[in-house]
């Protein structure tokens, strides 16, 4: 997932070693990551549709966004990335009108739509994300994120949640369901809802391995140059009430 060139250049007194480094990780990117073996798929139940209300998620007004950041010993030479979506799109069905207790929802995206390193957006997560990858550097990323060594976009288009959510004391939580590239993994998150007439407004976030998703992290040079396996999630779904 990660661009796997120079985040920078050295001074002249170090060019040689600095040159080096920067042809190991330029070969490295040219060299195709290794397909990793297909994981085991995880037949997951598809949840019942309760009879109360059906909300349609909007995609103009939700978002997917995730956080990757670099590792290894070459981590300064590569840069932290924001990956977003703006094409969420599903549905929410409650129970009854007013409850959120054994809601069901689904949700799918479209690999195609994932922005890679948008300029405002890197800006809004702060100091982690304030180096400038360059437009080359951005294609690289998201060609290496599409391709078959990570989300394998020919091969599987979409990405998808399903689930159902339960309250309790403590709040909402979502037990969901990820489908990423045919493998499907169980997270249970809490989630915070907003309530308005004819509209839900949804926000969550966790942390989840891309081992755990079926995938392995894309590296250059023995991981001298990495994504770190953690990614950070984070999403708002804004749902209207109606066909």
């Amino acid at each position: 997932m990660h661009d796997l060139r120079p985040g920078g250049s050295g001074k002249s007194s170090s060019a040689g070693a600095a040159g080096a480094l920067a042809l190991l990780v330029l070969l490295g990117a040219c060299t195709p990551a290794p397909r990793p073996a297909p994981a085991a798929a995880v037949v997951a139940a598809v949840p019942s549709v309760p009879a109360g209300p059906a909300y349609r998620i909007d995609p103009a007004r939700s978002e997917l966004r995730i956080l990757a950041y670099r590792s290894g010993a070459l981590a300064r030479l590569g840069h932290n990335h924001v990956i977003e979506s703006h094409a969420l799109a599903g549905e929410v069905h409650l129970t009854a009108e007013g409850s959120l207790a054994d809601a069901a929802f689904t949700t799918t995206l479209p690999v195609a739509s994932l922005i890679v390193d948008a300029s405002a957006s890197r800006r809004e997560e702060g100091a982690e994300f304030a180096s400038e990858p360059t437009a080359a550097d951005i294609e690289g990323t998201r060609h290496n994120l599409l391709g078959p060594a990570v989300l394998d976009a020919a091969e599987f288009p979409t990405l998808g949640v399903e689930g159902t959510t339960s309250v309790t004391a403590a709040g909402v939580s979502a037990h969901a369901r990820l489908s990423v590239r045919g493998h499907a993994s169980s997270i249970e998150l809490p989630l915070s809802v907003t309530r308005a007439p004819h509209l839900l407004t949804i926000h969550g976030g966790f942390g989840v391995l891309q081992s755990t998703l079926g995938m392995t992290p894309f590296s250059v040079g023995l991981g001298a140059l990495a994504v770190r396996d953690q990614l950070e999630l984070r999403f708002t779904i804004v749902a209207v009430e109606g066909p």
